[in-house]
């Protein structure tokens, strides 16, 4: 049986709770983040991520079509964005690092070439393997289902984004499926 328009809404409505949790950066919102990112505090080469404080937008890919929720995820995850909120400065691990977003982008407007190059990222940032920003998630109305864009760069030809659904199970946040946005 299809589920009409109305029942979709129904079952996918935002997470119960109080508008102030969904209007700003909360406590679910930081274990999101902390799942997403805890295969980049389990490596062994030395390197880190930059995570900018500027979360991904969905202002420009779809959600993938094989996910029955599509349609309610894109609003909730473009009506997030459009809040303008921040990332806070979080300490997770040596493999990732909070920076202001201002900070990034101030090493790629140095750059008069066109595109701007990644020499002054690495200088400000010796020893990372590129930046990563991760969407405010989009959570289900039962709240056991989180959807996130996560995008990441790390030279012009090396960057990819990738839509990532999770799952809560026994308290933690798992990934439960992942879909390619764009590639570089």
């Amino acid at each position: 049986m299809k589920l009409g328009a109305l029942a979709l809404v129904a079952i996918w409505a935002p997470a119960a709770c109080s508008d102030g949790e969904l209007s700003s950066v909360g406590p679910r919102d930081t274990a999101v983040l902390r799942s997403i990112l805890a295969p980049s505090c389990e490596r062994v080469d030395g390197k880190y991520l930059v995570l900018s404080s500027q979360p991904a937008s969905d202002d420009h890919w779809g959600i993938p079509d094989t996910w029955d929720e599509r349609a309610w995820v894109g609003a909730e995850l473009r009506r997030r964005s459009g809040l303008q909120l921040r990332w806070l400065p979080i300490d997770l691990c040596a493999g990732v690092r909070f920076a202001a977003a201002e900070t990034i982008d101030a090493t790629f407007e140095e750059d008069s070439r066109i595109p701007a190059g990644w020499d002054n990222f690495y200088k400000q940032f010796p020893g990372s393997s590129g930046f990563i920003k991760v969407s405010l998630p989009a959570f289900s109305s039962a709240g056991d289902k989180a959807f996130v864009l996560v995008e990441r760069g790390c030279r012009l030809l090396c960057g990819q984004g990738l839509y990532i659904r999770l799952q809560k199970e026994g308290g933690s946040w798992k990934v439960s499926g992942i879909e390619t946005a764009w590639i570089a």
